[in-house]
């Protein structure tokens, strides 16, 4: 926090570089580049001399699964050197199929509730009647 330049909109070469490694491996879902990253990127331990800040993006990418790329809502370069990123990491389901004597058993329908669609639409899981 040394270098925050309050109110200053211009970013910092080097918060621009690190940004732009980890929005890079992000998108391309380089997870092994992302837990090397405070080894590994450009100007990494002076982006984050701590980890604490920076291990919530591994677990939301590893949550997501291996090798899944993230999408970028660009939060810009506040301060001059403090990226204000988030990622949207979305996990593919994989489907089995139903049950014995209870083919729609766990049948994904369109939640009709749900006010959004596309990627987050949500869905429910389809019971048995009893």
């Amino acid at each position: 926090m040394y270098e925050v330049r309050w109110g200053d909109r211009k970013a910092s070469d080097y918060a621009r570089e690190f940004t732009g490694w980890v929005r890079a491996n992000i998108r391309e879902g380089n997870h092994e580049q992302l837990i090397g990253a405070l080894e590994l990127a450009p100007h990494a331990r002076r982006a984050h001399p701590t980890e604490e800040h920076f291990l919530p993006l591994l677990m939301a990418a590893g949550a997501a699964g291996t090798g899944s790329p993230g999408t970028l809502i660009d939060g810009g370069i506040e301060h001059g050197v403090l990226a204000m990123d988030a990622f949207v990491f979305i996990r593919e389901a994989t489907w089995i199929g139903g049950l014995p004597g209870f083919p729609n058993w766990g049948s994904l329908t369109p939640d009709s509730s749900s006010r959004t669609s596309g990627p987050h639409q949500r869905y429910r899981c389809g019971m048995p009647e009893p």
